[in-house]
């Protein structure tokens, strides 16, 4: 810089002055016409009168006061205070960064991360809809703490797991170890677990994997364990065409009609091989034990196979639901007549492609009258005049209550299906 700088940040030093060189200065970073005039709207006594001794001329006894930066750039050269404005705006406050030009550079840098992304996977539809989420929320500069570098590396190792999967029943810490050099780092919290739950979430068809259960189920869908041995789902009477001791285990129990509980690392080591011709056309599922304990107690081995969600579909009744109907199996399914009930339903319904099993409005209708019905109303997806009855009639009813009609259907599905197996031509 040529000038005086002394001279210069004893006149233009002036506190009652930092608004100017405050303003320039944004201007300049962003980019803005300098040239501009400068107002200030509501200024101090000081600030009107230390700027009519720079300008040497009397400012306006009230209101704004103004100034061009022309005026600014004559003063500063006139004076041979510096060698321009921006040079003294500099010299004042600091090197000038383009902020304009800074973003735009930071904006090419993230476009080219999700780029690569995008290119290693191009085959991925669903890979594809995930980064175009990633890009758009801002999810991943926000991770990062808008880090390029640290955004680099969180994409690359989210993309070393994605190759990875489907997995075949390996452990979630030895993902994260393998993909990201350590095995927290899928932990929930970290910025990776963040990142990839969003995308094993929608292979696996979870909506909401918040929750501790979502989360299983969700990593549980691309073969990835995270808890393999908690809520084994209940079954009855289900069959597999494997051969391993585990294939014999869970057909040694429908040979006698006793209950089986199954594992998500049993369905995730591929134990078993569930087909049309093991299992059956249909397998049914309930909601409470209760219905399997009287069908194992009554029907024994002949009861159609039956499978207990105990409620919301935890991880193992999940793949084990998902692997039924790869295998061709059609799933019916009953639960109970209340709000929580319709809510299980509605989920098991859309996301297995169920069909409802003794749950229209007429078989509501046609069960004797139950507890009050009580919470928010919630509309059946298979069914909306059940939802109407169910509010005007106000009574909860639960599979107990209709036991014996389930039963009924279970015994004779066996009956119909053996009775196709012996007709002629079959």
């Amino acid at each position: 810089m040529n000038g005086d700088r002394q001279c210069l940040q004893e006149t233009f030093g002036n506190p009652h002055l930092s608004w100017i060189v405050r303003r320039l200065r944004h201007r300049l970073e962003a980019g803005l016409d300098i040239q501009k005039k400068l107002t200030l709207r509501d200024p101090s006594p000081a600030q009107r009168e230390t700027l009519a001794r720079l300008l040497g001329r009397r400012m306006p006894g009230s209101g704004p006061i103004s100034v061009r930066p022309s005026d600014l750039e004559v003063l500063i050269r006139h004076a041979n205070l510096a060698d321009g404005l921006v040079d003294a705006i500099e010299a004042l406050s600091g090197a000038i960064v383009d902020q304009a030009a800074r973003r735009s550079d930071e904006e090419k840098a993230w476009n080219a991360v999700f780029g690569n992304m995008e290119s290693v996977l191009s085959a991925s539809p669903v890979a594809l809809g995930w980064i175009a989420e990633l890009r758009a929320s801002g999810l991943i500069r926000r991770l990062a703490k808008h880090d390029i570098e640290r955004g680099r590396l969180l994409c690359n190792q989210a993309v070393e797991m994605i190759r990875r999967l489907p997995a075949s029943g390996e452990y979630l810490t030895e993902i994260a170890a393998i993909g990201a050099g350590d095995g927290h780092a899928l932990d929930p919290g970290r910025p990776l677990s963040a990142v990839l739950l969003r995308y094993v979430s929608k292979l696996s068809g979870i909506e909401d994997w918040r929750t501790i259960e979502g989360r299983r189920s969700a990593w549980a869908g691309v073969g990835v364990l995270v808890d393999e041995l908690s809520a084994p789902v209940l079954t009855l009477n289900l069959r597999s065409e494997g051969g391993n001791n585990l294939d014999r285990a869970l057909n040694i129990h429908a040979d006698v009609g006793e209950p089986y509980r199954i594992t998500t690392r049993q369905l995730l080591r591929g134990s078993f091989h569930f087909t049309k011709s093991s299992v059956g056309a249909r397998a049914y599922i309930c909601e409470n034990p209760t219905v399997v304990a009287t069908a194992a107690q009554t029907l024994a081995g002949t009861s159609a196979p039956l499978i207990c969600i105990e409620g919301q579909p935890k991880t193992s009744a999940h793949i084990l639901l998902l692997q039924l109907r790869r295998a061709g199996v059609e799933l019916a399914y009953h639960g109970d007549f209340d709000w929580p009930g319709i809510q299980i339903a509605n989920l098991v319904i859309q996301r297995y492609d169920a069909v409802p099993w003794r749950l229209s409005a007429m078989d509501y209708e046609n069960s004797p009258m139950g507890t009050t019905l009580k919470g928010k109303a919630i509309l059946s997806c298979w069914d909306p005049e059940l939802t109407t009855k169910m509010i005007r009639r106000r009574s909860a009813i639960h599979e107990e209550a209709i036991l014996a009609l389930l039963l009924r259907d279970l015994a004779a599905a066996t009956r119909n299906a053996a009775d196709a197996d012996h007709r002629p031509g079959l």
